[in-house]
């Protein structure tokens, strides 16, 4: 958990605390979070590895406002062997004001996707274990398969991408797009299959 107090820039005209401000709160939680595991952020990165958004979501619930102190905590709410969601709550006096979520994909040093670096998996799942909060923010269980079955989608579409030439950002793309649509892997084969004979007519 980090303390803020909130600096006047980070007010809008309404005198509340402007709404992209919460992201980059969220950072700094994140970032104290990962010096949990022993290494800090910037240690990752010097290491090789970046972990890129793809996804986040906020939802306010009562504004911040110049001179409060906000205490923002993150945590592990998911992670599979590629990826992993933190999730998030804003407190002000025990008040909560805001609850979001932020998904990130592993990726090496050329921006290729990866596995999440061995080093480090031990220490990220003992805090994904660890249960710091009872957030509203927590992911329900249905949700948790639908993220699941997505991660399947990925590991299978890229094992079948190596003999097709489908570019892995593409396959990072339709695998999200997927899982939010909760359909199976056949899907994605159905795709590639799709794509394979499109390039062989154009031959």
């Amino acid at each position: 958990m980090v303390d803020i107090e909130v600096r006047y820039a980070e007010t809008d005209a309404m005198g509340i605390v402007h709404h992209s401000n919460y992201l980059v709160w969220f950072e700094l939680a994140r970032t104290d979070l990962c010096r949990q595991t022993g290494t800090d952020y910037a240690a990752i990165e010097r290491g090789g590895h970046q972990l890129t958004v793809t996804r986040s979501e906020l939802r306010y619930r009562r504004p911040a406002r110049y001179g409060d102190t906000v205490q923002v905590t993150a945590w592990i709410d998911d992670l599979a062997s590629r990826r992993v969601r933190f999730a998030y709550e804003v407190r002000c006096d025990d008040e909560l004001l805001t609850t979001g979520t932020t998904e990130h994909v592993w990726i090496d040093g050329e921006g290729r996707p990866c596995r999440i670096p061995p080093t480090l998996e031990p220490e990220f799942r003992r805090l994904a274990s660890t249960d710091t909060t009872q957030s509203p923010a927590a992911t329900t269980q249905p949700e948790l398969a639908d993220r699941h079955l997505g991660t399947r989608i990925i590991d299978r579409s890229r094992e079948q991408a190596l003999h097709r030439d489908v570019p892995q950002d593409e396959l990072l793309h339709l695998a999200t797009d997927r899982r939010r649509e909760r359909v199976d892997e056949h899907d994605v084969t159905r795709h590639l299959e799709v794509r394979q004979a499109l390039g062989a007519e154009g031959a």
